[in-house]
């Protein structure tokens, strides 16, 4: 859900962006002899004239150290290090002979280049980084909690759904709950921490990743 609705997002950015033109979108790439699907190439874009091949993923990983090995996300089946392997071959697919033919017979240029939109958040017990290659310097990263006792006991928190997790939180009061609530419900999931403003509104100050220990 929402790896779709931020790839519709950036496709109508590239609708509209005045530099680009969106060539194609989930372009599937099938065998012509099994007739297997080899995968999809998420966009085809023309970047102020240059064809790119360009693949987004949004992912939200946690662990307490932030050492790539031990990343997870919410799903501890979903790891930093499967996606990381996953998107290097997605990227390679638009070299695939098999995808090269698809995108002559859309009329689209066969020397594209390949580069990556990664966005999401990475958690830790410090709330920073390790200095990594792997990281650039300004991933955001938040903080992994275990236990709502942690955490300060005045504040108000608000719990984040998928579609949510793309921009900062800005809700009415109804939707915060207590640090105690919280530690009541002990449901795993992304929170934001909430502050009041002039607005009328409580807006996000900083956001953390609860896994139930």
């Amino acid at each position: 859900l929402l790896g779709h609705y931020a790839e519709n997002l950036l496709a109508l950015w590239f609708r509209y962006a005045p530099h680009c033109q969106l060539l194609a979108q989930n372009l599937v790439i099938i065998s012509p002899d099994t007739q297997q699907t080899l995968g999809e190439l998420d966009f085809i874009v023309s970047v102020s004239g240059i064809v790119y091949h360009i693949e987004l993923c949004c992912k939200y990983f946690s662990s307490e150290s932030g050492l790539p090995e031990t990343l997870v996300g919410l799903n501890h089946e979903d790891t930093f290090l499967r996606k990381q392997h996953k998107l290097t071959q997605q990227l390679a697919l638009s070299q695939h002979p098999y995808a090269q033919n698809v995108l002559r017979q859309q009329k689209i240029s066969t020397k594209i280049q390949q580069a990556s939109i990664v966005r999401g958040t990475l958690f830790t017990a410090s709330g920073s980084l390790p200095t990594l290659p792997c990281f650039t310097k300004n991933a955001w990263c938040g903080t992994l909690l275990t236990n709502w006792h942690n955490a300060p006991s005045d504040a108000r928190w608000t719990k984040l759904t998928p579609p949510n997790y793309l921009a900062p939180a800005r809700v009415m009061f109804t939707d915060t709950q207590s640090t105690i609530e919280c530690a009541t419900q002990k449901k795993s999931g992304i929170y934001a921490h909430v502050t009041p403003r002039p607005d009328g509104f409580w807006h996000e100050t900083m956001r953390l990743m609860f896994q139930a220990a």
